[in-house]
């Protein structure tokens, strides 16, 4: 009796249709992998600004002079050292930067500072300016939400430092800046190596 014999393996077709299901497979699995990656590195950012920010005002927590809150890069530096803190690096787009001020209506005790970290969207503190991420004094914090930033400012240069250093200093209700008898101020950003660097147009202290 003569059998036909059974051919073994998939068709074309069914080849075909495997290879779509894998595709969209990976494509969800992909954008689902994106989404928690960019969760994790905000999260980072989220922690980095309120370790700066703690460390900060526990410093100043006992100070009621005319340099509360305000530092230079050295001595900023010289604050996390002595904390066994290891900066986080301003890279891949994603910037820090710290910005002090006396107030200019009192002196000492109401110095305001800012740390402030941007470079991705997938945090919306700033309703306007989704990926900015701000903690500080009261004060400062206010100035800052109430600037007005666009997203094409917000790059990791001098140019946008000086962008955010004018709308921290002038765009809240009380204005801040050099009260005539104590620290001019200024801000530092973190660079790529995790080191902290004076802004090229703060003035010095």
């Amino acid at each position: 009796m003569n059998m036909e014999r059974k051919k073994l393996g998939f068709t074309l077709i069914e080849l075909l249709v495997v290879i779509v299901i894998i595709g969209i497979l990976a494509t969800i699995s992909t954008a689902t992998f994106k989404q928690y990656f960019g969760k994790a590195r905000d999260a980072a950012r989220n922690t980095s600004v309120a370790n700066v920010t703690l460390m900060i005002k526990v410093d100043g927590a006992d100070r009621w002079d005319d340099a509360k809150y305000i530092y230079d890069a050295t001595e900023l530096q010289a604050l996390f050292s002595a904390n066994d803190y290891r900066p986080p690096k301003g890279e891949n787009n994603i910037c820090y930067v710290i910005m002090m001020a006396p107030n200019t209506d009192v002196v000492g005790d109401d110095n305001e500072f800012a740390v402030a970290t941007w470079g991705e969207e997938t945090s919306t503190e700033l309703p306007t300016d989704p990926g900015v991420i701000v903690d500080g004094t009261s004060q400062a914090i206010t100035n800052i939400m109430a600037a007005t930033i666009a997203q094409a400012d917000l790059g990791c240069d001098d140019n946008d430092f000086d962008t955010l250093w004018t709308a921290f200093l002038n765009a809240g209700s009380i204005d801040m800046g050099p009260n005539g008898t104590g620290p001019t101020g200024g801000y530092v950003y973190i660079d790529g190596a995790g080191v902290i660097q004076p802004g090229a147009d703060a003035p010095a202290l």
